[in-house]
């Protein structure tokens, strides 16, 4: 219930700190969803600072947005 409530307020500003809590809780349909909002709004998404912040403190993060932006 807690998965469907965070992936039903994916935002652009806040989609980075809910896969990160997505991975810590290994929720895969929650980072699953989240990786496919990055996807879609690939435009926008980088240039939040939520995003860079992600970046510096989860790399691993980044690998998996890069792989699912060839699944959309």
């Amino acid at each position: 219930m807690c998965e469907e409530a965070l992936a039903s307020n994916l935002t652009v500003e806040n989609v980075a700190s809910i896969l990160i809590i997505a991975d810590m809780h290994n929720a895969a349909q929650l980072k699953k969803i989240a990786l496919h909002f990055c996807s879609s709004n690939s435009n926008t998404v980088p240039t939040t600072e939520g995003w860079k912040q992600m970046v510096s403190q989860n790399p691993s993060l980044l690998s998996d947005a890069y792989e699912s932006l060839g699944n959309i």
